[in-house]
């Protein structure tokens, strides 16, 4: 079980850090954007 976790929390991770370093604006411009149009 607790190999699960790890891997969980190590994938959590990973995503957090490609998110962090992706060109996608973060998700309160991405809301701004669609309520401005």
């Amino acid at each position: 079980m607790e190999n699960i976790n790890k891997q969980s929390e190590e994938d959590v991770q990973a995503a957090i850090d490609f998110a962090e370093n992706s060109s996608i604006p973060e998700p309160e411009s991405l809301y701004e954007d669609v309520f401005a149009e």
